[in-house]
């Protein structure tokens, strides 16, 4: 488990113990602020399971598209022609 897996536990796990206490006991903070942490624990999910695979390998997002084989194969032969004139 990494450090930012940690933190990201241990703050879920605090806000969530203090939210079954009963209304006096619970810290200010954790009450007042329930939505901002939560976000905070939504934005550590997103860096600790980051994808860095481009986006449009999956859809049509317009990102350049794949080229097959077939089609490298043949512009570089198109070039090579090309070359030697």
């Amino acid at each position: 488990m990494t450090k930012l897996e940690q933190i990201r536990n241990d703050l879920d796990k605090y806000i969530r113990e203090e939210l079954e206490k009963s209304p006096g006991d619970k810290d200010f903070d954790v009450c007042f602020f329930e939505d901002q942490l939560n976000e905070i624990i939504d934005s550590f999910d997103e860096i600790i399971n980051y994808d860095p695979t481009p986006q449009y390998l999956y859809d049509d997002t317009g990102g350049e598209p794949a080229i097959s084989a077939e089609e490298r194969g043949r512009k570089a032969f198109e070039q090579k022609l090309i070359d030697k004139g």
